[in-house]
């Protein structure tokens, strides 16, 4: 979810991309977004088989980056725990304390045999991060259509961070947020996405039926997740540097892979299952 790709001059050009690759990724996101409502919309089974598929699909691609097959045991364990409680969420505690025992047996397995220990870590980490984002996504939003257009809001706090982002951090320029990390990201683009977010969310929350599910002022949480959604973006960026990447994949034209574009997604979903269980 980029920020920003602004120059010094700070003029409002917004892409310098060839018209027909900008084509590519502005049909490339509406189609992508269109599944994923409709998939929502719909509820069971759309909804867990699209999360199977984004998490067989996430996990392909972290553990590419890690030099790890999709048919590592750990990986076949975590996948296949989270996919079977998608189906059977009583069986959500014995799936996390499955997985948690099988990452401390494959970080001994790694100390035991020598290996290097903080790859390992690494990749465990990453695997529990997404496969612990996708089942916080199924659990709380496939209950009900009231849940599931909350899910459709909360997608939207993510577009208007990133978009308002993107534009108002082209027109304004100014300070690097991150240079080290991210060098395009401005702390214009920061604030200003955040302000986007929280603006046009609360402005939407009547026709999604916000005050009726949540629970908390409605511009603290959108304020909370945007912050979240911008964290997102600059672990994704944490993570291709450490691995020398420009993109976690190629999935989706335009845009990379499904790292690089649920990016904000994975950190939001965790933070939405924090405030829901605070506040329960």
């Amino acid at each position: 979810m980029n920020s920003s790709k602004e120059k010094g001059d700070m003029d409002c050009t917004l892409t310098h991309k060839k018209p027909n690759e900008f084509l590519v990724r502005s049909l490339s996101g509406f189609f992508a977004i269109l599944i994923a409502v409709a998939a929502i919309l719909q509820g069971s089974p759309c909804l867990e088989i699209l999360g199977s598929l984004l998490l067989i699909g996430l996990m392909k691609e972290w553990l590419r980056l890690n030099s790890c097959s999709l048919f590592h045991p750990f990986s076949i364990l975590v996948i296949g725990l989270t996919i079977l409680t998608f189906y059977q969420q009583n069986l959500t505690t014995i799936a996390i304390g499955a997985s948690v025992v099988g990452s401390c047996f494959f970080l001994l397995s790694t100390l035991l045999n020598k290996q290097k220990f903080f790859p390992t870590f690494i990749m465990i980490i990453g695997s529990l991060y997404i496969c612990s984002a996708i089942l916080i996504l199924l659990h709380f939003f496939n209950q009900n259509l009231s849940q599931r257009l909350f899910f459709i809001w909360i997608l939207g706090i993510i577009w208007f961070t990133d978009s308002g982002a993107y534009f108002i951090g082209k027109c304004i320029g100014g300070p690097k947020l991150a240079p080290k990390i991210s060098p395009k990201k401005t702390w214009s683009g920061f604030i200003g996405g955040t302000l986007v977010s929280i603006i046009a969310s609360i402005l939407l929350a009547p026709y999604f039926s916000i005050h009726e599910t949540l629970k908390m002022n409605i511009a603290i949480y959108v304020f909370i997740l945007s912050i979240a959604a911008h964290f997102g973006d600059l672990l994704e960026s944490v993570i291709k540097r450490y691995f020398g990447v420009k993109d976690a994949g190629t999935l989706i034209p335009g845009h990379g892979g499904l790292l690089d574009r649920l990016d904000s997604l994975l950190s939001v979903s965790l933070v939405v299952g924090l405030i829901a269980w605070l506040t329960q």
